[in-house]
């Protein structure tokens, strides 16, 4: 797509990936807002870790992406306390979920 510059409807981003979910337009700032509590309410550093991590991500293979963020999740953990130590253990739980 990025290279041939074809354009895809929401219906079909949805369904190859391209975006998590697709919603009515009065769902819209709902489910932004939604969204952007669940990511307020984990560590600012953990957000501030995948961000920059995210970018470079698109630069590099699937292997080298894997390792920087099995870094940044090691690094969150080490550190943590207080509230950055509840956000790990929800990191930590949510990836035992996935792996299932």
């Amino acid at each position: 797509m990025m290279l041939s510059g074809g354009m895809v409807d929401a219906a079909e981003a949805e369904r190859i990936g391209l975006v998590s979910a697709t919603v009515a337009d009065a769902e819209l700032l709902p489910r932004a807002l939604a969204m952007a509590r669940e990511i307020a309410a984990n560590d600012a550093f953990a957000v501030w870790m995948t961000k920059r991590s995210a970018g470079r991500r698109e630069a590099s293979g699937l292997h080298t992406a894997i390792e920087l963020e099995n870094r940044t999740q090691i690094l969150a953990r080490t550190t943590a306390t207080g509230r950055r130590r509840e956000s790990a253990d929800r990191t930590a739980q949510a990836i035992a979920r996935h792996r299932q």
